[in-house]
Order: structure tokens, then sequence, then C-alpha cells
């Protein structure tokens, strides 16, 4: 009899373990916790896919609130969410009530797009120009603090484009992907200032407030990552 209840505990125990064997299953509600995320975030579905993932292993759900740059690091930080989708690494640095989550999710060139007459060729040399960055868009800014850029910043990747295309900027800060688009539309006009370019590695912050569940989270994406479900590259265009 003993053995036979232990027999049945154990089943139980590697059911709940079991993917299959979810909160829809038991009929039990999941809470839900609530990350914010950048006008563009809608494009990185390896985020999305990951932590919907992730969370339903712990029986949450996930929900993303789209929100300016810089509203949605202060909705996070002050903790009115439940944390950032995605930023760069070292924001925790410049706002410490967000806790980053070690495993990166997504993966960008970022890259330099100029004007074809832009003459530099290193960060230092485009002292001499007016750069434009996207204002809450934290790599960019760390990058125009350090070697004292003159920039000029703006809430929204589009007007960014357009102060360029108005040459109110001589280069500004984008993937890869939408400045080749730019380049090619555009022929003699600009360029990619390839000796810039950089992978940029993206992370999942958590407010504080939910400090014990980072844990269980990192040990979720980590399984993810040792068994190639997190794609760094599933951007949309």
């Amino acid at each position: 009899m003993h053995r036979a209840a232990l027999s049945t505990l154990t089943l139980i125990l590697i059911l709940w373990h079991d993917s299959a064997f979810t909160a829809e299953a038991l009929n039990i509600k999941r809470p839900s916790l609530v990350f914010t995320q950048t006008t563009l975030g809608h494009k990185f579905r390896c985020a999305h896919e990951a932590l919907t993932k992730a969370y339903r292993q712990l029986n949450y759900n996930v929900k993303f609130q789209t929100l300016p740059n810089k509203r949605a690091l202060k909705e996070a930080s002050n903790g009115n969410t439940d944390g950032e989708m995605l930023r760069v690494e070292g924001l925790d640095f410049q706002f410490p009530d967000l806790i980053r989550v070690p495993v990166a999710l997504c993966a960008v060139e970022s890259v330099v797009l100029a004007k074809a007459n832009v003459k530099a060729t290193t960060f230092d040399q485009l002292f001499h120009y007016q750069i434009g960055i996207t204002s809450g868009f934290v790599d960019q800014e760390r990058l125009a603090k350090q070697y004292s850029l003159n920039v000029t910043k703006v809430h929204q990747n589009e007007i960014l484009v357009k102060a360029l295309f108005k040459n109110r900027v001589d280069a500004i800060f984008l993937t890869i992907k939408e400045a080749q688009k730019i380049v090619n539309d555009n022929a003699g006009k600009y360029k990619i200032i390839a000796s810039l370019n950089r992978d940029v590695y993206l992370y999942h912050y958590l407010h504080n407030k939910h400090a014990s569940l980072v844990p269980a989270i990192t040990e979720q994406l980590q399984i993810m990552e040792q068994t190639k479900q997190i794609n760094l590259k599933n951007i949309l265009n």
C-alpha cells in the first residue's frame, strides 16, 4: 500500500514537470506578468517566443505593453510593470531596480548609416559630425557620452531616418537590415561605415519586486538556449 502511494506520488510529480501537464490541465488560471517594450518591440519575435514559453513553464502568462522608449524604461524601473522585455546589457547600472536575466534573447547588428561625404571611420572621428540617436536606446546614449558626440535625440526610429534625409544630422544608428535598405533605395547618397559595425546582444529585465523569480526564469531560458530553442536572429524586417 505504501509502495503504491509512493508510485502514485512519483507519477504526479513527473506529470507536473511535463510541459503537457500545465495549468490548463488543472483548470488553474495563471497569473500574468506585464513587460514593457519599445515601439519596435513587436519585431523581436526572438524575445516574445522565448519569454512566453519560459514563463509558461513557470505557470505565468506574459503580456507586452508598447510604450515610447523612455517611458517604457520609467514604467519598468518604477515597478508599474513587471520589467522590460528586452534591453542591452548594463541597463541595471543606470536603473538599479531592474535585474538582468543573464541569457541573451536576441542579437542585432548595429551600424552607423551616414551621408556619403562623411569621412569618419572611428567613433572618435564622429565627434566632427552631428549624430542622430533614438532617445531611450541606452546603447546609443552610452556611446554618445563615451565619445562626446554631438547628438540630436528623437523619440522614434522613423523620425531619426527623416532627420538624416532632411540633412538635420550627418549619421544615425540603425540595424543592418534597416540601413542596407536605405542604402539600396538611395544609390550613392548614403553609406554604412563598416568599421563601426557591432553585434549587440539583448536581455530580459525583471523589476526587483520579482527578484525571487530570477533564478527560475534564468534556468528555463538556459535550458532553451542549450536545446537551441532561442533564435537570436528571429527579428521581423
